[in-house]
């Protein structure tokens, strides 16, 4: 199914709906962990170390599956609300869903889209990295109108609630704003991650992905090339799985709409696999009683990455991509492997070797 994408003025997509039959082939991928972005990451193999070791010490089997997938975490998705009652996201609500900052109101139900994308990533029941961690979705617009006032409200929010473990940014602002930064300084502090879209403009600063206190994240595709839309920036810190991912979609408020799924892309969908393996590790390392810092943890996610390969033909891709993103006019003295780091970061994200370095360096 060749897929196309109507792109918004501040470069994200919307998602493409899709009919049964293509539903139902990759709920079957699904089933037989086959969904390409969680395989290619690492997230299947993630899961079973995480619960082979954990049964090898006699935890009984329930307990190390639902920790293996993140169980005992608590993650805040900052986006357009969540549909909570599609039923592949459900259960990973209490009765506190987070909070409607547009409405001012405790009901913060996704009406565009783009945050139950997000969501079915980091926790959907068939296409989610960590679908036993607990959800909190904050509402700060329809996504295209999200505003940094909202931002701020929501991430202070997460800081007053004292107990969520990672905050999930699929979004980006262009511009520094000194108060984002204090509070992402803040979260850091408290012992939380921010993780964020390095952004879809090409190149240039994307906020607040570019603070040293978030992980920046780049999309990749299938074939782990850096995707176009991608932006190019020295602070990105790793690159995950983000061109026509398989997700949930909003549900509620669409008549007909019986089977809510969707394929989208954008760095967008590439945080929230991030996020969902960012899970893993802390569910374990709870579990354990072992205490960590969102520094420790970010490193270990970058050590443990793919490295990026350095062929003749790689660099030759570099070349190209260097032209095509105005790099040689911005910086002509940039490198091809320089432009390689920009795009990838410390390379691509493989949850299963995460969990290893986290089992390692904590033991």
């Amino acid at each position: 199914m060749r897929c196309k994408f109507k792109e918004f003025d501040d470069g994200e997509f919307n998602a493409v709906t899709l009919n049964a039959k293509t539903i139902k082939e990759e709920k079957e991928k699904a089933r037989n962990k086959e969904l390409w972005n969680l395989k290619n990451a690492g997230v299947y193999r993630a899961w079973n170390i995480i619960r082979d070791e954990l049964l090898s010490q006699g935890v009984d089997e329930e307990t190390a599956e639902k920790i293996s997938r993140g169980d005992g975490t608590n993650i805040a998705i900052i986006n357009s609300g969540i549909d909570y009652n599609h039923e592949d996201i459900t259960e990973r609500f209490t009765d506190n869903k987070g909070y409607n900052f547009v409405d001012n109101n405790n009901f913060p139900l996704d009406h565009r889209g783009h945050g139950t994308n997000i969501a079915g990533i980091v926790a959907g029941e068939l296409t989610g990295v960590a679908n036993r961690t607990t959800l909190y979705a904050l509402k700060i617009g329809m996504y295209n109108d999200f505003s940094s006032a909202r931002l701020q409200r929501a991430i202070k929010w997460c800081i007053d609630k004292k107990d969520i473990d990672l905050i999930n940014l699929s979004l980006s602002e262009v511009l520094y704003n000194g108060e984002l930064k204090k509070l992402c300084m803040n979260v850091h502090n408290r012992g939380s991650l921010i993780v964020a879209s390095a952004g879809n403009r090409g190149s240039g600063a994307s906020f607040p992905a570019r603070f040293e206190e978030v992980v920046s994240v780049a999309a990749i595709d299938e074939q782990n090339y850096h995707c176009e839309f991608s932006t190019v920036w020295p602070t990105t810190d790793i690159s995950a799985p983000g061109d026509i991912v398989f997700t949930i979609g909003q549900k509620t408020g669409n008549e007909g709409y019986e089977s809510a799924y969707e394929k989208t892309k954008g760095t967008s969908v590439a945080v929230p696999l991030i996020t969902g393996t960012f899970a893993l590790a802390i569910a374990y390392l709870k579990h354990k009683e072992i205490k960590y810092t969102p520094k420790e943890l970010k490193q270990l996610l970058k050590e443990s990455a793919q490295p990026i390969s350095e062929t003749d033909k790689d660099i030759d891709y570099a070349k190209q991509l260097i032209t095509g993103y105005g790099f040689d006019l911005i910086n002509p003295s940039i490198t091809p492997q320089e432009f390689l780091r920009w795009a990838y970061g410390a390379g691509i994200v493989r949850a299963d070797n995460f969990i290893k370095e986290v089992k390692k360096f904590y033991s």
